[in-house]
């Protein structure tokens, strides 16, 4: 009898059992890099581990039950797989003497995370009721054994473990009263999770035998070969830096940028292996505008050569920008530079499917296998966001965490980490220290604000463990960063705090400072006040007046006129035309503008060097060009902390006018003050809870976007294009079987629709919507609809009658809903995303 993995009759799939267990096992195996270790369990000892759960994960489909349900779709109580193969795992590695040489506990540990995870391997983790209803699932669980026992010369000889056992110890391992009936055994939850044997490499040990389970699995299982990396040289960086700034060879600005880049590449050449080898952390502190992105992928594919020829692995690069706006320009730059000799992946909730990377050019990948590569991180280098990368480390949803064992081994890049909310800043950096001393991982941390980062995770860990540790260190790839800033005469901080201001009273100040030659940024906390300014602005001094452009920025117009702005903006700059752009921080970081002069609501230190960064760029203007920090009536206290903003206001009152090289010393101050604060809650308490003590329910408070929960997708409708995406979106989620070819075609001209004929599989359904949704989200703008009293849109259903999540403005409902300037339109101003 032949026993299959997998059967779908109607695409026309089957994979038989014995391939799949032995693909999975060995790419578990190999994914387990040498630096892969944890205290007390030799690497060697995790491989054998990891390779016998590859093995026996699905080894409960070997049942009639299952085949039967798989091949005639007969169903039972009896069917289900995952437990059966836990019992059968646990009690394989407890016999088999792989961990004999640990310590008790950590064999404990490691025999129940093994268990767990295979356990749990079609579900997300939750130790919460795990042996809740033990007799009902005892008396299904001897149902399977007795049957397994049974059919065991069979079974053995299909999955060629047949040297592997005496009967009597096959026999024994099927056996699951003895398992389930050990108290010890179902206090383990209880134990690990704050008990006796809590520590906190019981979650990253946890989590990464769970992802690297789901991922070997779910990969294998779609027909996806595993990837073999490919590693370019660092040259091919510099070589893109010539081609993109050869017509801009007589710029100061450039000659900075070259002179980092070799300091911080030289950086990397000049370690010592033993320095290479204990270094985990590296960090890039530089002005804004100095070219950290290419300098740091360049030393990071310096850094992959030199750990590929001591290791012998090829480490995967990981690229995390902190804003979903930003990313676009930073992926242009990596296809130029790895064209078709590395495999580049992209994952946040807008990338486009259907471009893809290092792929020969007659070669056709499935859409849904395309959305699974790369939804695993199935490349060699990655580009992703925050929310992407931490929103999968705290978690315990399947689908988040079949990423997280790539970083095992990887160089992963953080683009300006000042960005991650200071409450969760010692969290963040505690996780990172131990997925460094875990996992091999190596963090590149790039900022022109360097925040107190690993001090902070330092002390949160210092306060929280029973252990003793090593304080994380880290190395500056650009050790004379100093002198960039003592250097730089592009901008200066002019505080005027005195007054808080009214829209009213701000555009006063505003025309007594703006020359009308010169164009002005205006950044601003909430969009209700950004609005206010523009249509002031528009009323004092439209293009009738003074003949000057007055644009506006920010989440609350479509994805679509936000690209069509900064580009205009762009154009406008470089001809050195005035404008005037009116914004929310959604300009802060990454948006290449450069004007000669700004003025910025109050916030944080960071923010404002940010908004800084987007005046004199290139320093070409002249010297010390002025942002304005004033105050916007209580607006600030809607976005930021009162404490955050008291650490900036104290600075600005004592140096009221600050110029751009003092701008690294009060950073300093301003992130002292931080550490000497101590520890948030959010993160002690996530901590502790939630990763030491395995309380998955605790990690879901984790949000790096803010009540999330209460912000809907609104899909605005106002051209044709969009409208038949709506068509085609609906046409896909109400379709059964054959797909309209033309009609997703029409809206999707690169992908080739002609395959999808027949039934769609509930994957390759999800796949296609994705693509529609990916090109819809050019027309989507989000708002807070808990808070929404008036105005609130209709719901998608009401285009059709199809249902969606999406809320909907009709072409014909464009005037009441949506302002083509400014956007979503709200009197109260409460539905913004602030």
């Amino acid at each position: 009898m032949e026993y299959y993995a997998h059967f779908d009759k109607h695409m026309g799939i089957k994979q038989l059992l014995h391939d799949h267990l032995n693909l999975v096992a060995d790419e578990i195996r190999e994914r387990i890099t040498p630096e892969v270790k944890f205290p007390g369990i030799p690497n060697e000892i995790l491989k054998s581990v990891g390779y016998w759960m590859g093995y026996l994960h699905d080894y409960g489909k070997y049942t009639d039950f299952f085949q039967k349900y798989l091949l005639n779709g007969e169903s039972s109580d009896c069917k289900a797989h995952a437990h059966i193969s836990a019992c059968f795992l646990y009690n394989f590695l407890a016999n088999k003497g792989i961990m004999e040489h640990l310590d008790k506990n950590d064999k404990l540990g490691v025999l129940f995370l093994a268990y767990f995870s295979v356990r749990m391997h079609h579900r997300s983790l939750t130790l919460a009721g795990l042996f809740d209803g033990l007799s009902q699932v005892k008396n299904i669980l001897n149902k399977q054994s007795d049957h397994l026992k049974h059919k065991a010369l069979e079974i053995l000889k299909d999955i060629k473990l047949g040297n592997e056992f005496t009967m009597k110890e096959y026999a024994d391992c099927c056996e699951v009263n003895k398992l389930l009936d050990d108290k010890f055994f179902t206090l383990m939850p209880q134990l690990l999770g704050g008990g006796r044997l809590r520590h906190e490499k019981w979650y990253f040990l946890l989590i990464f035998l769970f992802s690297l389970l789901i991922d070997a699995d779910k990969l294998n299982s779609a027909g996806i070969k595993f990837l073999n990396k490919k590693r370019i040289s660092p040259d091919e960086v510099l070589e893109f830096i010539k081609r993109k700034h050869e017509s801009q060879k007589n710029v100061d600005i450039n000659s900075k940028r070259e002179r980092a880049r070799q300091t911080i590449v030289g950086r990397i050449a000049g370690l010592t292996t033993e320095e290479l080898i204990s270094t985990r952390f590296f960090t890039i502190t530089a002005p804004t505008g100095i070219g950290k992105t290419l300098a740091s992928l360049q030393a990071a594919l310096l850094l992959q050569e030199r750990i590929e020829k001591i290791f012998g692995y090829t480490s995967r690069i990981i690229t995390a920008i902190p804003f979903i706006n930003i990313i676009e320009q930073t992926r242009k730059d990596y296809e130029e530079i790895l064209k078709d000799k590395a495999k580049l992946i992209v994952n946040h909730r807008l990338a486009d499917l259907t471009d893809t990377n290092a792929r020969d050019s007659e070669e056709v990948i499935p859409i849904e296998l395309s959305l699974l590569e790369v939804e695993a991180w199935e490349g060699d280098i990655i580009l992703t966001t925050f929310v992407q990368l931490f929103h999968s480390i705290f978690t315990g949803k399947n689908r988040a965490l079949k990423k997280i064992n790539k970083l095992a081994g990887s160089i992963v890049i953080l683009d300006e980490v000042q960005s991650l909310p200071e409450k969760y800043m010692p969290l963040v950096a505690a996780v990172m220290s131990k997925i460094v001393q875990y996992f091999g991982t190596r963090f590149i941390l790039m900022t022109a604000t360097q925040p107190r980062l690993l001090d902070l995770g330092n002390l949160l860990i210092s306060q929280t463990s029973k252990d003793s540790f090593e304080k994380i260190k880290s190395v500056e790839l650009l050790p004379d960063h100093e002198s960039y800033f003592k250097n730089m005469k592009r901008t200066k901080f002019v505080s005027m705090l005195n007054t808080k201001l009214d829209t009213q009273q701000f555009t006063t100040l505003f025309l007594e400072k703006w020359k009308h030659n010169k164009s002005a940024l205006i950044v601003v906390n909430t969009i209700k006040r950004s609005i206010e300014i523009f249509k002031k602005l528009k009323e004092l001094c439209g293009e009738s007046k003074y003949n000057v452009p007055i644009l506006y920025l920010s989440t609350n117009i479509i994805p679509k006129k936000r690209n069509e702005v900064i580009m205009q903006a762009r154009e406008l700059l470089k001809k050195n035309s005035p404008i005037i752009m009116v914004s929310t921080q959604t300009i802060e970081a990454g948006v290449d503008l450069d004007f000669d002069m700004a003025f910025r609501d109050i916030a944080p230190i960071e923010s404002l060097v940010q908004t800084a960064g987007r005046v004199n760029r290139e320093g070409k203007k002249g010297n010390f060009l002025p942002v304005y920090i004033v105050e916007m009536e209580k607006d600030s206290q809607y976005v930021y902390k009162l404490h955050n903003l008291e650490r900036t206001r104290k600075i600005l009152e004592e140096s009221p006018i600050l110029y751009e090289p003092e701008y690294r010393r009060v950073i300093e101050e301003y992130y002292s003050r931080i550490l000497a604060e101590g520890i948030p809650d959010e993160s002690r308490k996530l901590w502790t809870q939630g990763i030491i003590d395995l309380d998955f329910e605790k990690l879901k408070e984790f949000e790096l976007i803010e009540k999330r929960g209460e912000i809907v997708d609104v899909l605005v409708e106002c051209d044709e294009y969009v409208s038949k995406l709506a068509d085609a979106y609906e046409h896909v989620l109400k379709s059964k079987d054959k797909l309209d070819v033309e009609l997703l075609a029409d809206v999707i001209p690169k992908m080739d629709f002609k395959e999808y004929k027949g039934k769609l599989s509930p994957f390759t359904r999800k796949a296609i919507l994705k693509m529609i949704l990916i090109q819809m989200s050019n027309y989507i703008i989000q708002i807070r609809v808990s808070k929404l009293k008036n105005n609130l849109p209709l719901k998608f259903s009401n285009r059709n009658g199809v249902e969606s999540t999406l809320f909907w403005i009709s072409p014909d409902q464009l005037e009441r809903y949506y302002d083509v300037e400014t956007g979503f339109i709200d009197m109260t101003g409460e539905a913004f995303i602030i």
